[in-house]
């Protein structure tokens, strides 16, 4: 449960950074909600938490490295819709292996 709260908490630190939005109060406050569902998440559906953070965090980290080490500013919409067919592919490609 505390791997989901840390998994939830840095996948929406993840997604405000990938908008541009600072360290602000309610970005902790949101990081804290999002630890919270994904606390839920692996408590509940532990197989599948496990499928859903590692699909978006990992679309996360290859979105944001792309982005560094190519020097493109793609904050908003574009990489958004990147993390979002990356994470979605990848729960496709793990669910595929599991069964």
């Amino acid at each position: 449960m505390v791997i989901g709260f840390i998994a939830g908490g840095a996948v929406v630190i993840a997604f405000l950074g990938l908008f541009g939005v600072g360290s602000t109060f309610w970005m902790w406050i949101a990081a804290i909600v999002g630890g919270l569902v994904g606390a839920g998440l692996f408590s509940r559906f532990l197989d599948l938490g496990l499928i859903i953070m590692a699909s978006l965090l990992g679309s996360m980290l290859v979105v944001r490295g792309a982005l560094t080490a190519f020097n493109l500013s793609l904050l908003g919409t574009y990489s958004t819709l990147i993390v979002v067919v990356l994470t979605v592919v990848g729960i496709i490609y793990h669910n595929r292996r599991k069964g």
